[in-house]
């Protein structure tokens, strides 16, 4: 690509950039604009003050020198206190501005399809995306502050320049343009180590989370595990500080070029002037004006061609930002027909539905065809393996079938609005997730209108008392409360339960939530659901049978098949599947 359309490119990405941050935050763009020409104003007086207080000491009386020199050091003064404040009223806006584009990104990250958000090339995508909004979340500030604000300078001390000798540019020129060079290069270099070192940090965030996880923090304790992980973690910080030292090694023989390139600025400027005053050509008064200028003049240069090599820098960095924001979130993109209340016949029905995972030969369902009434409580039987949490993640369209189609109401679900979809939904999963957050949140989150729903979920799981008693609003979990609480693993389960009950759904969705708890303690809990659980819809999976006497239908898997339905009475008569699993687990039921 040649140089112009380089340069073509970086601005206009670093445009859309601004128009980015300045959209999430309207002041950014008045602060910038106000900070780069106040700036340069003060830097100016700096500048011509020693040559105006010769050239008043040479024709003006005491007090008008006195008069004007105060009322100068007073502009640098205000102009200081004003920049200052300026600069503390951008920096909170522009973390403002930061703080959205991270909603933004882990808001997309949370849309992504779960195909691509299981996928460790995807995860890599989003890691370089998060540690890479830093690098550049200054744009505005390089465009609106920096750039105008030295371009302004430059154009004023060049007129000066000019009028004295103009054999200071070509050589200001040419020593910037070797540098905006030398930089380019050292940006491609600093993002191929940044590409390696966020790949580590994926590593080392998972290793921190295990030390301090309390779920974790038991199997490693009664293992012996500490060491290990702790060895890992630190190996992988010593790797990321290797990785970092080459980088840094790198970056000073760089820096080091440019200080040279600089300090040989610096000298024959110097030189130029020292000449020109020798010969008679400028007056002392001049001599200090046109150095002072000179450098000026190179520091804008400089200033531009560095902020040049930052907005290059950016827009390098933001290739990664941008690839993760533009990732196709196919799933929702399909559908927007709200679903209507009420029963419809079917009610949901699975038509020779296939699905394989990702990078998977064989199929996880298979030619899987199935019809669920409103009201029906459904239990879906069968050994691990067998299909049943992927029935559940097709129903819910976290995953798209690889063949045949799944209807709600009659309609295909994928021409519905994902989010609307989704409302008629109440799923509890195996791995369920408690926030440390208090009861309250953990049960509605931040959705006020359910808080009528509270105690009626409650009462249905038998945990309304013992809620009461703990109280609403006290915060669950002691990792970050000293008066959290913990609950034991069936009240835990029981509270989940009691979520999903506060969504008001027209179907309830128990994927083995209960796996971790005895048998008997399954049964009971149960128990004490379908006693209450008025019309609602269920389905619920297990490898256990206890659940199965509760439902009006029982759908039997075994290596993605629908291989037996019925009643529990109808399947222990057929003595197929069912019955020898059945026989198999009552002892525990007795």
């Amino acid at each position: 690509m040649a140089l112009a359309d380089k340069i073509k490119k970086v601005f206009k990405t670093s445009c859309e950039l601004s128009a980015m941050f300045i959209r999430n935050c309207k002041k950014l763009l008045l602060l910038d604009v106000f900070l780069g020409i106040s700036r340069e104003v003060r830097q100016l007086i700096i500048t011509v003050l020693p040559s105006v207080a010769i050239w008043l000491c040479a024709g003006c009386e005491y007090t008008v020198v006195s008069a004007v020199i105060a009322a100068m050091v007073a502009a640098i003064a205000v102009l200081g206190i004003l920049i200052e404040n300026g600069q503390c009223n951008l920096s909170d806006n522009s973390l403002h501005a930061t703080n959205t584009l991270y909603y933004f990104l882990n808001g997309k990250n949370a849309r992504l399809d779960l195909k691509d958000a299981e996928d460790g090339a995807i995860t890599d995508k989003y890691y370089k995306a998060f540690d890479n909004i830093y690098n550049f979340s200054d744009v505005h500030y390089d465009i609106f502050c920096v750039l105008i604000g030295k371009l302004i300078s430059f154009v004023i001390m060049s007129a000066f320049i000019i009028s004295v000798d103009i054999r200071l540019y070509p050589i200001v020129l040419a020593e910037n343009v070797i540098v905006l060079i030398i930089k380019a290069k050292k940006d491609r270099i600093d993002h191929s180590f940044e590409e390696k070192i966020s790949k580590n940090t994926k590593r080392v965030k998972y290793l921190s989370e295990l030390l301090y996880d309390f779920e974790a923090g038991r199997d490693l304790r009664v293992y012996n595990g500490n060491d290990m992980v702790s060895n890992r973690y630190m190996k992988e910080i010593l790797h990321a500080r290797s990785i970092e030292i080459k980088k840094q090694r790198k970056d000073f023989f760089i820096d080091l070029i440019i200080s040279v390139l600089g300090l040989g600025q610096l000298f024959l400027i110097y030189l130029l002037a020292i000449n020109k005053y020798a010969v008679g050509g400028i007056l002392l008064a001049n001599f200090i004006l046109y150095v002072s200028a000179s450098n000026q003049i190179a520091s804008s240069i400089s200033e531009i061609v560095r902020t040049v090599s930052e907005l290059h820098t950016a827009s390098v960095y933001y290739e990664d930002f941008n690839e993760y924001m533009e990732l196709k979130e196919t799933i929702r993109e399909k559908g927007n027909d709200i679903p209507f209340a009420g029963s419809s016949v079917p009610f949901i029905e699975f038509k020779n539905v296939s699905f394989k995972y990702p990078n998977q030969e064989s199929y996880s369902l298979e030619n899987f065809s199935c019809s669920i009434e409103y009201g029906d409580h459904i239990s879906i039987v069968g050994d691990n393996g067998a299909g049943k949490s992927t029935f559940v993640k097709l129903l819910l369209r976290l995953y798209e079938p690889t063949a045949g189609t799944i209807c709600y109401k009659g309609k295909d679900i994928r021409e519905y609005d994902f989010d609307s979809y989704q409302a008629v939904f109440a799923p509890v999963f195996q791995d369920y997730v408690l926030n440390a957050f208090s009861i309250r949140e953990n049960l509605i989150f931040d959705y006020d209108e359910r808080n009528d729903r509270i105690k009626p979920a409650l009462e249905k799981t038998g945990m309304y008392d013992k809620i009461v008693n703990i109280g609403l609003d006290r915060p669950y979990s002691r990792k970050f409360f000293e008066d959290g609480i913990e609950l034991s693993g069936g009240e835990q389960q029981r509270l989940v339960i009691s979520r999903a009950y506060c969504k008001n759904s027209e179907v309830l969705i128990l994927d083995e939530p209960t796996a971790a708890i005895d048998p008997l303690s399954e049964r009971r809990l149960f128990e004490d659901i379908f006693s209450n659980i008025g019309e609602v819809t269920s389905i619920m999976i297990s490898h256990r049978m206890s659940c199965s006497k509760f439902s009006n239908r029982i759908f039997v898997m075994d290596h993605g098949r629908l291989v037996e339905q019925g009643s529990h009475g109808e399947l222990m008569g057929k003595n197929g599947l069912y019955a020898s699993m059945y026989n198999r687990q009552a002892q525990y039921y007795s």
